[in-house]
């Protein structure tokens, strides 16, 4: 659901995240998870919500190509 929320609301702000399976770089929506990890984590309550999201190598990028396809598909 977050990455289907995430894909929805970059497309109404005129943009779009990029998923990659290649080694190296991984796209920017991998970039955007590991950027809203490293910020729940000094929160109080955060470290409980960060442990929800895959930890860094560990990303279903395989998955996730699918829910951007069915949100760009949902418009």
């Amino acid at each position: 659901m977050l990455v289907f929320g995430l894909e929805r609301a970059a497309q109404r702000a005129g943009g779009k995240f990029t998923v990659h399976r290649k080694h190296g770089e991984k796209g920017t929506l991998i970039r955007a998870l590991e950027e809203l990890r490293g910020r729940l984590v000094p929160t109080d309550w955060g470290v409980s919500l960060a442990d929800c999201l895959p930890s860094p190598d560990k990303h279903p990028i395989t998955k996730y190509e699918r829910i951007i396809r069915a949100a760009r598909a949902a418009v």
